[in-house]
């Protein structure tokens, strides 16, 4: 254990705290002068620190063989012990009041190994299990956290879910029981390996038989998990298999905001308001977050990418420029995830006029700049402008599919180019060559880009400002 009671002025000596952790000589001192005691039985403790130690500075009961809750826990139990202590220390710094190591907790009699008390004033006793309890010992600590209004999550040990040579699991009796629905599946468990730092989330739990398991299993350095609003730890393989939260609405534009905080709302028809620093502000938007992704939120509340969905055109004109969240995730997790979803945006078929018309818009627009910036422009609206201004030769629908010629014909109207042979004068310009005889996702994509950077250098040429490349 790294915490007892001294009875020289029964204060809390906490091995794991700033102020004790290089103090061997005088907590030394105490020992031999008063001595200590456990906080948990009130016997006696003795220090366990070597001048040149080959463990980690501990208490132990003295004689051994004392009957309590706290009596002589396993190396790999302490070890699990102290590494959950200092993720919760280091990732709830700033949200807790309070984060304590083999906690006392007044209203239960018992000692959590790992406690946080939020400034909302949640509760979290966090457990890590090792040895294979009785199943009423095992209740009765539930039923305690739960009258006293404690959030308890329990962590077990590598040494209770051991996986087999065939791939399937092994679950002792205790871990069993421990077995939990969450928002991310039925059956849920957590493990945590304290030799290696690594976590195993274990989802759908299905028995074979009264031994074995198979479950849907991902595996991370602890670090790199977190836990949500309501306690559930969850991992970046979560947010990959999930496809996204869908809308219907008839014309929207997908966007995402990077390092977002997340605050309780103060208008009482959205959840949350989020922040964002930008330059030298502060950019904020009311959002309602769907009860589908409320599980993605970490308990920080911070440092979280959104991808939203903006309204452009809706039935109620007030949604008109709203943000609706598709996906909530960590932003440390935004590398990996844009590599994964690369491949993905290789599926996506921008050869439809749905995104070329909000491009052409932009650029058919940008010497107007406070119009070419405004948001929340329904499509419709988009699609009209471009008709009547001779752009585009009639009113496409989002999902209709480009064809070369009217694609090509835009984009010299753009330019504000007269040609006869549209074909030829792109050839010129670089924009095809005579090869180019269907718009597929990656020449659409190629010649918007092309024909943005004319435009936009022609807006700076012009001194009214400066602007950067969009897309």
């Amino acid at each position: 254990m790294f915490k007892a009671k001294s009875n020289q002025d029964n204060q809390i000596i906490n091995l794991k705290s700033k102020y004790w952790k290089d103090q061997r000589i005088e907590l030394k001192k105490i020992g031999k002068e008063d001595g200590f005691v456990c906080q948990s039985c009130l016997k006696r403790v003795v220090l366990a620190w070597a001048a040149e130690p080959k463990t980690k500075p501990h208490f132990r009961h003295n004689p051994k063989n004392i009957d309590c809750d706290q009596n002589d826990e396993s190396a790999e139990h302490a070890k699990g012990k102290e590494l959950l202590f200092e993720y919760f220390q280091q990732r709830y710094s700033d949200v807790a009041e309070e984060v304590d190591i083999e906690h006392f907790i007044p209203q239960t009699g018992q000692i959590a190994d790992v406690y946080v008390r939020f400034k909302n004033g949640q509760e979290w006793a966090i457990e890590y299990q090792r040895s294979n309890i009785s199943l009423d010992t095992l209740k009765r600590r539930r039923e305690l956290y739960k009258n006293a209004g404690i959030k308890d999550i329990w962590i077990v040990g590598e040494n209770l879910a051991k996986i087999q040579s065939d791939d399937t699991i092994s679950f002792k009796r205790i871990s069993q029981v421990l077995f939990k629905n969450t928002s991310f599946g039925k059956n849920c468990l957590i493990a945590l390996n304290p030799e290696t730092g690594k976590v195993g989330i274990y989802r759908n739990i299905t028995a074979i038989n009264s031994r074995r398991y198979k479950s849907y299993k991902s595996f991370y350095d602890l670090d790199d998990i977190e836990f949500n609003l309501i306690g559930e730890p969850f991992g970046i393989r979560d947010v990959i298999n999930y496809k996204g939260y869908q809308y219907d609405f008839v014309h929207s534009l997908k966007v995402s905001f990077p390092q977002v905080k997340l605050q309780k709302s103060d208008i009482p028809v959205f959840r949350f308001l989020a922040l964002q620093d930008y330059m030298d502000h502060q950019d904020h938007a009311y959002i309602n977050v769907p009860d589908e992704l409320m599980k993605f939120i970490p308990k920080t509340c911070k440092e979280i990418d959104l991808d939203l969905e903006i309204v452009h055109s809706h039935k109620d004109i007030q949604e008109v420029g709203q943000y609706y969240p598709v996906k909530i995730y960590p932003s440390k997790w935004r590398s990996r995830l844009s590599a994964i979803n690369m491949e993905k945006f290789k599926e996506v078929d921008f050869s439809i006029w749905g995104y070329a018309i909000n491009s052409l818009y932009s650029m058919a627009t940008i010497e107007s700049r406070f119009k070419w910036l405004e948001s929340g422009v329904p499509f419709v609206r988009m699609r009209r402008y471009l008709h009547d201004k001779g752009i585009i030769d009639k009113l496409y629908e989002p999902h209709d599919k480009i064809e070369l010629v009217p694609f090509l014909s835009a984009a010299m109207k753009i330019l504000g180019v007269s040609s006869n042979d549209v074909i030829r004068e792109s050839v010129k310009r670089g924009f095809i060559n005579y090869m180019d005889t269907d718009v597929t996702s990656e020449f659409a994509i190629e010649l918007l880009k092309k024909l943005e950077v004319i435009c936009v250098d022609r807006f700076n040429a012009l001194g009214k400002g400066k602007i950067e490349i969009m897309f």
